[in-house]
């Protein structure tokens, strides 16, 4: 069955003061002893709001979570190594390749150890903070989480969990849109059923991924038992309509 949903989206969219002191004074300025870290503020402020979003909206399966700041790449690095064993090397080149991308937040686990338990590790960069506490919320809370649970546990397609053997058959990129459109759909859900409240910048920009992504798995359904799987397991299901050219998302009600 299909509900449809409360809101539509045009085609386009997804078709898309000093002090003063009663006499002159010079003061001696120390220099910084070496090995010393000078913290930047605003940076360390937005780590702590991090860590207490995890911990009080208790997100699973989260190793550490890291603002993306240069103050806190040796503890990126650090927290690959143990966690995974990733080389250094690695590890920074990683952290580099992140300042390329317009990412909100990343959660990272090495293939090889999908769905063996593991916990990951969230990067978080600026843009996530350019937004509404809500839409934060939504893409750590209601989004990410939603990769952590996948990663450590292994998501369920065509009747298979998904290792790192079956995450070879279906092919990386393949399996990353899967896993995007999972995060999406949760996402949605969450607003639609009024458990997060956006702005409608975010809530445009979630439905678009979303449309996307579901048109490029759509697509490969039919050839593809792994795509299928997919779109047989998503929430919403996006349909054009010709006569007020709008493309109507409907959510799909499935029989318990």
């Amino acid at each position: 069955m299909l509900r449809k949903l409360l809101w539509s989206t045009i085609l386009a969219v997804s078709i898309a003061a000093g002090c003063q002191t009663k006499e002159p004074m010079l003061e001696r300025i120390l220099p910084v002893p070496v090995g010393t870290q000078v913290w930047d503020t605003e940076a360390q402020e937005r780590q702590e709001q991090l860590e207490e979003i995890v911990e009080k909206h208790k997100i699973p399966h989260i190793a550490d979570v890291i603002y993306y700041d240069d103050i806190f790449k040796d503890r990126y690095v650090h927290g690959m190594q143990s966690e995974y064993g990733t080389r250094k090397i690695v590890a920074e080149h990683f952290w580099e390749e992140f300042s390329k991308n317009p990412y909100v937040a990343v959660t990272i686990i090495p293939n090889k150890l999908v769905g063996q338990g593991k916990d990951s590790m969230m990067v978080v960069f600026s843009d996530a903070f350019n937004r509404e506490k809500e839409d934060l919320l939504s893409f750590l809370v209601d989004h990410e989480s939603v990769h952590a649970q996948d990663n450590a546990t292994g998501v369920i397609l065509a009747g298979e969990k998904a290792t790192p053997e079956v995450i070879k058959k279906i092919g990386a990129k393949k399996y990353e849109d899967i896993m995007e459109l999972r995060a999406y759909g949760n996402q949605l859900c969450q607003i639609e059923d009024k458990k997060r409240v956006v702005s409608r910048k975010t809530m445009d920009f979630v439905v678009e991924m979303y449309c996307q992504l579901h048109g490029k798995i759509l697509a490969r359904a039919m050839s593809d038992k792994y795509a299928k799987s997919a779109i047989e397991q998503a929430p919403y299901f996006p349909m054009f309509d010709t006569q007020s050219r709008k493309l109507i998302i409907y959510r799909v009600v499935r029989k318990k």
